[in-house]
């Protein structure tokens, strides 16, 4: 499963309007049932499904990165989308607010792929400049051509 498969850019909001972490996650819920990526008879258990997730453990991993993700058995692919907040959200109440946000539904019986589109999630949020470049993106091409670099650099062009 590669991230790019999964985030294109018509699932990015580059100016993510969001409160709280329960707004960032229906907000972008909301961008795959705009984009026809989620049926609408999905979307509220798809919110619940990811806010049952947080509930367990909230999944900010770092330097200003949230990656709320939840294995459903009503998606067949993988589905995901990317926010940017302008001035962040507090996501746990400790650490750095959260200014980007990757969210993703995996099918339930793909733990494997679930589990790879984590780690690369992760690897980028270690990337200081990568999230510089990505907070001050002016728009969604700009957003995805920064997620392709960085991608790039980290496993080689093509590969993620």
């Amino acid at each position: 499963m590669k991230l790019l498969d999964t985030i294109q850019k018509d699932v990015v909001r580059r100016d993510l309007l969001a409160g709280s972490h329960e707004q960032a996650i229906q907000q972008l819920i909301r961008v795959l049932v705009e984009r026809g990526k989620l049926p609408a008879a999905d979307e509220e258990r798809a919110v619940l499904a990811l806010l049952k997730r947080e509930a367990l453990a909230r999944t900010n991993i770092g330097n200003g990165v949230a990656c709320p993700h939840a294995k459903v058995p009503f998606v067949k692919d993988f589905l995901g989308a990317l926010g940017v907040l302008r001035d962040g959200i507090q996501y746990s109440g400790e650490g750095t607010p959260v200014q980007v946000v990757f969210l993703f539904l995996s099918p339930e019986w793909d733990a494997t792929g679930h589990l790879a589109l984590m780690s690369v999630v992760a690897a980028l949020a270690k990337d200081v400049r990568f999230l510089f470049r990505l907070t001050k993106s002016r728009n969604e091409e700009e957003v995805i051509a920064h997620l392709r670099s960085a991608l790039d650099a980290l496993f080689g062009p093509g590969s993620e």
